[in-house]
């Protein structure tokens, strides 16, 4: 959770980076940093330049990004909930 909230505001190389040797499982950190680019524009430099080159505006690139983002989310809590009860 911290490495997904960390990058939706730093963007999720620096979160990534940020959170190296802190303890962190390495597949906490992955899915974390990549799940987190994915919510806001911040979260990564794609999203960025998605904005410049196209210029659509952020909102507009939300009400696309945001529900993707969601289904997104709930998929990879299904898939580690199904892992977690494996064990």
């Amino acid at each position: 959770m911290l490495a997904a909230a960390l990058s939706q505001g730093i963007s999720n190389v620096p979160a990534t980076a940020l959170l190296l040797g802190t303890g962190i499982g390495w597949r906490s950190l992955a899915i974390g940093t990549n799940l987190g680019g994915v919510w806001l524009v911040t979260g990564s430099l794609a999203n960025i330049l998605a904005i410049r080159l196209t210029g659509i505006g952020v909102k507009e690139l939300h009400r696309h990004q945001l529900p993707y983002a969601a289904a997104l989310t709930v998929a990879t809590v299904a898939i580690l909930w199904g892992q977690a009860l494996a064990y």
